[in-house]
């Protein structure tokens, strides 16, 4: 990776360890290492727990920001998932639902792609300058506020 692609990964972290922070979520305790093992009983009901919360609306009572900043990156081509891992989640489409949702709520979405729009060991192929296109079009839908082009994506322009 690239200085600038260090930097802007570092301002990122940077810039959410403040939001989580001021948000209460680095604050909550509840993970005390010196806890006893509890049983496994006890385990299923925390799993339990922890999956209701994870199917509870996102966002639910979290009050209108003056401003939702929103990071993407590192997409590698894929418009879509691959599917082959069952932890992908996410592409354009969900994105834009995302959007969608949070424009609904009167949210002021600021929308920023830090690069590595594009698979660097596959920019020979037409299928690739393709789908950068069509990955910039619906980035354009999308509303992105701006784009930053790494040395994959340049490569195209020659």
């Amino acid at each position: 990776m690239s200085i600038r692609g260090l930097t802007a990964v570092a301002v990122c972290l940077l810039f959410l360890g403040v939001v989580a922070y001021y948000a209460g979520w680095m604050s909550q305790s509840g993970n005390n290492s010196e806890t006893p093992q509890s049983s496994s009983a006890e385990n299923e009901h925390q799993n339990a727990s922890r999956q209701k919360q994870e199917l509870e609306p996102l966002l639910k009572d979290w009050k209108t920001p003056k401003i939702a900043f929103v990071f993407t990156g590192e997409q590698h081509g894929y418009m879509e998932p691959c599917g082959c891992s069952d932890t992908q989640s996410g592409g354009i489409g969900r994105r834009d639902d995302l959007f969608q949702k949070l424009k609904k709520k009167n949210w002021e979405v600021v929308a920023l792609d830090l690069g590595g729009l594009s698979h660097e060991m596959r920019q020979d192929r037409v299928q690739s300058k393709l789908k950068l296109t069509t990955t910039l079009a619906a980035l354009k839908d999308l509303e992105y506020f701006a784009v930053a082009f790494g040395v994959e994506a340049l490569s195209f322009a020659s």
